[in-house]
């Protein structure tokens, strides 16, 4: 008899090994459920960089309203009313271009100038433009599976928080998912993101 003392993975898929890895495309482009290798993105998208280690985040909201009848009051009802999804990580960095996606800038509103000692890329904070991106969130088990979190639409969030306090630089990215037309169980509905889990068969 399996004792529930012992904590005993009864499935060895749920017990193994990850960091999450973020990959972004313009939004658009879309992705089809594979085996992704951050070293050889899909076609479109862009690897991130390398993330700081436990900063990942996927949180997922329901707002419910919710119906308590009887005396004494006992739940009866419940409803889903709305939903949000918050994508959130550090990266290892201090690059225009990775700032370019945390703050929502695009190429046409950085602007580029040369001086003697090379290249002065400057970004502007304050801009009402933001862009909507695609982004993968790529995460790989030593066990031989690999979780892929699959936004097809988000746009940075409101805040934007830049700190040079450490010997390697930290860039913060927090992004919405806003929701996409998508087909699932035959009705159209508004969905913010998928959760793709694959068997890859490799191991460490």
């Amino acid at each position: 008899m399996t004792k529930t003392y012992n904590n005993q993975a009864v499935q060895t898929f749920e017990v193994g090994l990850a960091i999450e890895q973020f990959l972004i495309a313009p939004f658009g482009q879309t992705f089809t459920p594979e085996v992704v290798d951050p070293g050889s993105p899909p076609s479109g998208f862009y690897f991130m960089g390398p993330v700081v280690e436990d900063s990942p985040s996927v949180v997922i909201t329901r707002e419910k309203y919710t119906l308590d009848t009887g005396l004494p009051r006992s739940r009866a009802y419940e409803e889903i009313l709305g939903v949000s999804a918050t994508i959130s990580f550090r990266l290892y960095s201090n690059s225009f271009y990775q700032a370019q996606f945390a703050l929502g800038n695009v190429s046409t509103i950085t602007t580029v100038t040369t001086i003697a000692s090379g290249d002065v890329k400057t970004q502007y904070y304050g801009l009402s433009q933001i862009t909507n991106y695609a982004l993968l969130g790529v995460a790989d088990f030593t066990n031989g599976y690999q979780v892929v979190h699959d936004f097809p639409k988000v746009s940075p969030s409101g805040d934007f928080t830049e700190e040079f306090r450490q010997a390697a630089p930290e860039m913060p990215f927090s992004f919405n998912a806003l929701s996409v037309p998508t087909t699932v169980n035959g009705c159209l509905q508004p969905v913010l993101g998928k959760r793709h889990f694959i068997s890859t068969g490799a191991t460490c």
